[in-house]
Parts: structure tokens; sequence; C-alpha cells
């Protein structure tokens, strides 16, 4: 039989389409928060490097206490909370006066992004138990197609308009994250 038997598939499309904006937005930092900050400020590329340092770090360091709140407050107001955190990021860095706020800007992108995407996975995982292993990795192929498809979107946007537009994609990503949170929640037993 096919494997997606028995699994509510509007809710495993719904999480690989989340996974998909949220990668968009990890790599929209990954490739381009440096840059921004170069040619937003006319700053050296070292200064460039410290946004792109920042946002991992505040990511990696957040990462870390994210599963004891997850566990408090549940996964889906981590992710909602997440993602508008990421919001509030975004804007900072592109409505930045000064280098400085930008890569603080950054530095929150970094923080809003951190739980979010293990809760994803992790609600791909809880599914099913038959055959968690294939949701979980259509889920993430949906993300990782994000992480690579994010930056060029918003290269083609910037080449087209200003860096500060084509980071809106960004934007836009994290507030469908937030509007979809309820898609993390474990299922009502049976």
């Amino acid at each position: 039989g096919r494997w997606w038997r028995g699994i509510d598939r509007r809710r495993l499309v719904l999480l690989a389409a989340v996974a998909f904006a949220l990668m968009l937005a990890e790599g929209t930092a990954y490739d381009w928060s440096a840059l921004h900050v170069v040619d937003t400020f006319g700053t050296a590329e070292s200064i460039g490097a410290v946004a792109f340092g920042a946002f991992s770090a505040a990511m990696t360091v957040a990462r870390f206490g994210i599963d004891p709140i997850a566990a408090t407050v549940g996964p889906m107001v981590v992710v909602r909370v997440g993602a508008l955190i990421g919001l509030v990021g975004m804007g900072m860095a592109v409505l930045a006066p000064s280098a400085g706020w930008a890569i603080a800007g950054w530095s929150v992108f970094g923080i809003g992004l951190a739980g979010l995407i293990p809760q994803i996975f992790t609600a791909a995982g809880n599914l099913t138990t038959e055959s968690s292993g294939r949701a979980i990795s259509l889920v993430v192929g949906c993300g990782y197609l994000g992480m690579l498809a994010g930056p060029a979107v918003v290269g083609f946007i910037s080449s087209r308009t200003s860096l500060g537009i084509g980071l809106l994609v960004a934007v836009g990503a994290l507030a469908f994250a937030a509007a979809a949170a309820g898609v993390v929640r474990a299922p009502a037993a049976a």
C-alpha cells in the first residue's frame, strides 16, 4: 500500500510548506546578512561578516535553550512566538539606521529562528508510527529546498528593487509560519 495511508495528508503538506518557509528564511540570513550590512551601510566586509556571525551565534546559543521552553509552553507557542521574534529581527535589520542596529537585528532574527525547525521535524515524525521516516524525509526535503530557493528568490527580487525589499521575502515566510504554527500541535487522542 501507499506509505501515506493513515497520515493526515493536509497536515503533512502544511508541515512541508512551513519547513520550506522557515528554511527559506534561514537560508536568507546565511547568504545575505553580511552583504546586507556591507551594501546598506558601506562597511568593511569584516563588519558584514560580524552580522553573519552574530546571526549564527545567536541561533546556536538559543537552540540550546529551546527544549525546556518547548516542554513548558508547547511547540505551537515556540513556532508562533519564534516566528514573530524573527519578524521583529528582520524588521530591525531592514530598517536599521546603522550597521550596529542591523547586526542586532540579525541576532534577534537568529534567536527567533532557533527553535522552529526542530518543532516542525518532530511534528512530522509524530504524524505516523509506521512511516515516520518517510514523513520526516518529505518535510526535511521541502525544508532544504526552501534553504536553496530563498537566497535565489531574494537575489532575484533585490536585483530588480533593493536588497531591503528582497529581504521582505523572509518576512513573508515567517508571517506564514506564525499563522500556520498550529500544525505542530499533537493530534487529539483517538
